[in-house]
């Protein structure tokens, strides 16, 4: 049996952020399982929901900001006053907290318009073990630009 995180600790932590990730090893997590969308100007970002309403109070979809836009959003009140000031991170950050015995599952929660901007950063990236999932049209895509790349 293996202990996959919930985009990260996210019961302890506000979900999806490198405070989460963190935790999660913390806790002995054997891997995490993170929410990728693509911004307007093609970062890849670590986010559960179509916008940030829920988590930052700010309502416009991802795929309509940019990067600059979404790095001054606070993802960290909503979970409490001690993870104020926690932002949306982009993958490469994520990438950066992955020990080398660690699992990360990445679930693709838009269309595969993002798949060329993950496949450029997984290929600069040392990720132990990758699995992704996503939509079955999505995961068709990722199959083929990812070969080696696990799915569900």
């Amino acid at each position: 049996m293996i202990l996959i995180a919930h985009r990260g600790a996210s019961w302890d932590a506000p979900e999806n952020t490198v405070s989460a990730v963190r935790l999660a090893w913390e806790q002995q997590a054997d891997g995490v399982e993170i929410d990728v969308r693509l911004t307007s100007d093609q970062r890849v970002v670590v986010i559960h929901d179509e916008d940030a309403l829920r988590t930052t109070g700010h309502g416009i979809p991802v795929r309509d900001l940019t990067s600059d836009d979404l790095e001054p959003l606070d993802a960290g009140l909503w979970k409490g006053p001690k993870w104020q000031g926690e932002h949306i991170p982009f993958l490469e950050e994520i990438l950066n907290e992955i020990p080398s015995d660690r699992e990360l599952m990445l679930d693709i929660k838009c269309g595969s318009e993002i798949i060329p901007y993950l496949k450029n950063i997984l290929d600069r990236a040392a990720v132990p073990t990758l699995m992704v999932g996503a939509e079955l049209d999505v995961l068709k895509i990722v199959c083929r630009e990812l070969p080696s790349c696990p799915v569900y």
